[in-house]
């Protein structure tokens, strides 16, 4: 997709998110790109789509807040987790990209939406119990399977 007349609708870290986020709106039947910035870091990948395909965009996402934090950190993790599972998911929050910079620039609160389409699947996520530290101790005391030498 050309750089003329187009608009970053998402800024993603990695390209995890962004991959995930345009194969959503191209299953939609809109046409859009992954890019990566000059500078690589918070925003090293962007979403684009065609400026004048922007409301039909925002008609497809229709975002809707699944969660919010006070620090940046907890939300990157759970969006994270989001991504991992195949729930395309924005941040949003003052400063969101900006964690980094000046005293006082991550002030919260910061948000995670998903598109209304996989809101259940997130809130099923979401809702589903943390691993105990009993079942995290298993899985780390665990045997590790053996490995066949000969290949």
């Amino acid at each position: 997709m050309s750089n003329q007349n187009t608009s970053v609708i998402a800024t993603f870290a990695d390209r995890l998110g962004a991959d995930l986020l345009t194969k959503f709106i191209a299953a939609g039947g809109v046409q859009c790109s992954v890019t990566a910035c000059a500078s690589p870091g918070l925003g090293a990948f962007n979403v684009c789509v065609r400026s004048d395909l922007q409301g039909t965009v925002a008609r497809l996402l229709e975002l809707i807040e699944v969660a919010r934090y006070d620090d940046p950190t907890s939300a990157e993790v759970v969006a994270g987790r989001l991504l991992c599972e195949n729930v395309p998911c924005c941040l949003g929050g003052r400063n969101t990209l900006d964690r980094f910079g000046f005293v006082g620039g991550n002030l919260g609160p910061f948000t995670i939406s998903v598109p209304k389409a996989r809101l259940a699947e997130a809130k099923r996520i979401l809702d589903a119990p943390p691993v105990s530290e009993s079942e995290l101790t298993e899985l780390a005391m665990r045997t590790a399977p053996e490995t066949d030498d000969s290949i």
